[in-house]
């Protein structure tokens, strides 16, 4: 994993990709940024990462358990986001319903849970 000597809130230039993906023994390079970001109060904080859809599944394809065709709407569906059941269960969300995700620091005020 690199990243930004400050701290990982801090990304690195998107050109850093190919520096990357160039160093030997690099199997996968995906690019991510995370944000705070909260559901309509500030007290109601998740952790939101805006990626790069195709290349962080790959990267992760292990670890997050995707199935296919919300994997193809996730990629597909520019304002989509992928969330866990525990999450679609505390707060109700159901696939395609339109969430408000605030942020302090990116003024985007909406995602979709894509629609399978």
């Amino acid at each position: 994993m690199v990243v930004n000597k400050i701290n990982f809130t801090q990304p690195l230039p998107i050109a850093y990709v190919n520096r990357v993906r160039a160093i030997g023994g690099v199997r996968q390079v995906t690019h991510f940024n995370w944000f705070g970001g909260y559901y309509q109060e500030p007290k109601n904080f998740l952790i939101v990462m805006a990626v790069e859809p195709e290349s962080y599944l790959q990267v992760y394809q292990d670890q997050i358990d995707v199935a296919a065709e919300a994997r193809q709407a996730f990629i597909r569906e520019r304002t989509g986001v992928l969330v866990g059941e525990a999450m679609l269960k505390k707060w109700g969300w159901k696939v395609g319903d339109r969430v408000p995700i605030m942020s302090n620091i990116f003024t985007q005020r909406t995602a979709r849970v894509p629609g399978i």
